[in-house]
């Protein structure tokens, strides 16, 4: 087992506060929930949460004299070399990139929506200029039926005007050959 403080990424006088942050900042990234549990991940993420936890135990519990004397006084320490993690634990920038593709594909899911919206609005506007045409043709056919029913009736008007006098020259006919009858018998 590595020493406690190379596991925290802190120099051995580290105070408590450095002790706390570096172990806070550790935990961050191993969370167990991140994988499916039974999986190597999940336990390998578990062992080093559990070494993390005793480094931190170990680091506080140290006699007098671990660096808190001079709390003004910093020293010097090196750059915190990156903790080791499982090989699919999913870390900050990973999660940016990740939030990056889904933030683009909700984009792509947008404009294709909207695209359609607006295709749909040009085909319904479309239509509904056809249906306005089709509808003043109606209107026309409407008239034009009304102005030959009018016709029509005009027509049958004429009609019954002929058969009326056409029966009354019958009958006119029928008088005379009447009165012609007559006439011949007096003869």
């Amino acid at each position: 087992m590595r020493p406690p403080h190379e596991l925290l990424g802190i120099p051995e006088g580290a105070t408590e506060r450095e002790i706390e942050e570096a172990y806070n900042r550790r935990k961050l990234y191993l969370n167990p929930a991140n994988f499916e549990e039974g999986t190597e991940e999940h336990e390998q993420t578990k062992a080093l949460l559990l070494e993390l936890d005793e480094a931190k135990e170990k680091m506080l519990s140290r006699p007098a004299g671990r660096g808190e004397a001079n709390v003004f006084s910093r020293p010097e320490t090196a750059p915190l070399p990156e903790p080791e993690y499982p090989a699919s634990t999913i870390v900050p920038g990973e999660t940016r990139k990740k939030l990056f593709v889904t933030a683009a594909a909700l984009i792509v899911v947008v404009f294709v929506v909207m695209l359609l919206v607006s295709l749909s609005f040009t085909y319904t506007s479309g239509l509904k200029e056809e249906v306005a045409a089709l509808n003043a043709r109606v209107e026309r056919l409407e008239a034009e039926k009304n102005s030959l029913k009018d016709k029509l009736e005009a027509q049958n008007g004429r009609i019954t005007d002929l058969q009326s006098t056409v029966n009354n020259l019958k009958n006119t006919v029928l008088d005379h050959d009447t009165k012609i009858s007559k006439l011949e018998f007096l003869r």
